[in-house]
């Protein structure tokens, strides 16, 4: 089923074509928004046609009575053994890179001493 263009006043910022493009082609309305500008920075007509889609485009229903939308799921939360798993590895990393910035790395040292 191919999903038709309306403009989303409820989610948008100026007119609502970005937040109902976004939401005709499921992606993030952030990311929408951030290509649009700079789009429009490129092209200039860009602007225009923006406008004209705002002005011309049909208005979508209010959020609460579209049947298709879902309501966005909350995250799920990362539990204290997924964190602790995840974050030891990054902390044994970091430790490493530690070590060879703060300790007497003597080899490397003599050759520094040589290059002066």
């Amino acid at each position: 089923m191919r999903k038709r263009f309306t403009l989303d006043k409820a989610n948008g910022k100026l007119l609502g074509v970005c937040a109902g493009f976004a939401r005709m082609t499921g992606w993030d309305v952030t990311i929408v928004r951030v290509a649009m500008v700079v789009a429009a920075l490129i092209v200039h007509p860009l602007v225009i046609v923006y406008l004209v889609a705002g002005l011309v485009a049909a208005k979508g229903e209010p959020a609460a009575t579209r049947p298709n939308d879902e309501a966005p799921t909350p995250r799920a939360r990362m539990s204290t053994y997924d964190m602790k798993r995840t974050l030891g590895d990054y902390d044994r990393r970091l430790a490493e890179i530690d070590s060879c910035l703060a300790s007497a790395n003597s080899p490397l040292a003599h050759e520094i001493e040589q290059l002066r």
